[in-house]
């Protein structure tokens, strides 16, 4: 009888983390309380047009982007919630997503929910495990994608 090995897939975003944020503020005083207590530069970039296989339409995400150089860092506070249509489904308590990319062996994540914790609207700030996303890939090459039509 053969022998089957159980092989796991490597990590695809190995530099990437993901919180999560619950607050019913608006994205740009989200975005002003994130770059305040966070230390932050989040700066509005066009909307993120995600194609919705559900509803056969494109819905527009508000994206904000701030990047580190001295740490190489770059952050991306993306909306999850518009009208009812999430950009990650699976996530239902995230209305934010906060996404951490590069080398993020300089950042403590800890920290970072902390001080989201602590601006007020904020309800709930957490770590999104990306092995239990479903669309990762897709929802990373449409922001690379996006980025790059709008340097």
């Amino acid at each position: 009888m053969a022998k089957r090995k159980l092989i796991s897939e490597p990590d695809v975003f190995p530099d990437l983390y993901i919180f999560g944020i619950t607050s019913q503020l608006k994205d740009y005083r989200l975005a002003y309380y994130v770059n305040r207590d966070c230390g932050f530069m989040l700066t509005k970039l066009e909307d993120l047009p995600v194609f919705v296989e559900k509803d056969k339409a494109t819905t527009n995400f508000s994206l904000y982007s701030y990047t580190e150089p001295s740490q190489h860092l770059n952050f991306y506070l993306l909306m999850n919630n518009n009208e009812n249509i999430r950009v990650l489904p699976n996530i239902k308590e995230a209305d934010f997503l906060l996404f951490v990319n590069g080398q993020t062996g300089t950042l403590n994540a800890a920290d970072l929910i902390a001080d989201l914790r602590k601006i007020p609207g904020v309800q709930f700030a957490f770590h999104i495990e990306k092995n239990k996303l479903k669309n990762l890939d897709g929802i990373m090459s449409d922001l690379e994608l996006h980025l790059v039509e709008n340097k």
